[in-house]
C-alpha cells in the first residue's frame, strides 16, 4: 500500500469512527467532545498500527506467493 491508499483508508476508517450512530460511536463514544476527541485520537493511532500491520502481512503473503512457497508459509 502507498502513501496515498494509505491516508484514503485511513480516512474512510475514521470517518466510520466518528460516526456517533454507528457501531464504534454507540459503543464507546461518550458524548462529552473532549473525552470523545481523545477516545477518537486513540483509536486512530491504533487504526494505523492495525493497517501497518495488515499490508506487511499482505506483502509477506505475496512475496511468498511469489516464490512459491505459500503452503510452507502459512
Amino acid at each position: 500500500m502507498n502513501r496515498a491508499e494509505y491516508n484514503d483508508l485511513m480516512k474512510n476508517v475514521m470517518n466510520i469512527l466518528e460516526n456517533p450512530n454507528g457501531n464504534f460511536g454507540k459503543k464507546f463514544m461518550t458524548g462529552n467532545p473532549d473525552t470523545d476527541a481523545e477516545i477518537l485520537k486513540n483509536a486512530e493511532m491504533m487504526a494505523a498500527v492495525a493497517l501497518i500491520a495488515v499490508d506487511e502481512y499482505y506483502s509477506f503473503l505475496t512475496k511468498a506467493a511469489f516464490e512459491g512457497n505459500v503452503e510452507d508459509e502459512i
